[in-house]
């Protein structure tokens, strides 16, 4: 069985290499959620238009995909929010030629900020935070993550697949809402929940 891992994702030395990528000294970041209805052998993903449809997905343990609180218009700033059983899928659900970043990519990375605030500030999207400043490129945006009853709660960033999955999935969180925090900490949450992907290149 495999685990997933949620955390946030943090970044150093960053380049433009297109309107969509950033790149670390050997890793190319998409600077955007993931948006795939599809896994990559072109399969579709099941639909959860709403509250409802979204929890009988969770009871039937069925890969699926909503958008943010269940409303089309806030794909273009948040992406396709994923279940983890979508995560998980042999299909795979990053594109050809790319991979959900690692647990130990994110680490890695995390370890360049000398400190948690001037870390979340570099990687939060300064267009909707005020303290974010988006340095690193990668233009994260905090939001609510979507629990097996379809319900948005809390505050998280995007999904982490490690090199060993479970049915359970894992995240990073941060006081204050990620913004001026001083702590950085995993967190448990059930596989039947939803949150963004970021896809690395392979």
């Amino acid at each position: 069985m495999k685990k997933t891992f949620f955390l946030i994702l943090t970044t150093f030395c960053f380049m433009a290499v297109s309107a969509q990528d950033v790149q670390t000294a050997q890793i190319i970041w998409q600077t955007e959620n993931l948006n795939t209805r599809v896994f990559s052998n072109s399969e579709k993903i099941l639909f959860a238009k709403n509250q409802e449809a979204w929890t009988l997905a969770s009871a039937e343990q069925r890969p699926a995909w909503c958008y943010y609180n269940f409303d089309p218009s806030t794909e273009a700033a948040y992406g396709l929010f994923y279940n983890t059983f979508a995560i998980n899928d042999a299909r795979n659900l990053a594109p050809k030629g790319w991979r959900i970043n690692s647990k130990k990519d994110l680490e890695s990375l995390q370890k360049s900020y000398e400190d948690t605030t001037s870390f979340v500030q570099a990687i939060v999207s300064e267009k909707y935070y005020a303290d974010g400043k988006n340095s690193s490129g990668l233009n994260l945006i905090p939001e609510s993550r979507v629990n097996l009853y379809g319900m948005f709660t809390g505050v998280s960033v995007i999904w982490c697949p490690s090199e060993d999955f479970t049915t359970n999935a894992f995240y990073y969180s941060s006081d204050s809402q990620f913004l001026g925090g001083t702590t950085f900490s995993y967190y448990q949450e059930p596989s039947a929940s939803g949150m963004p992907v970021r896809c690395i290149k392979e």
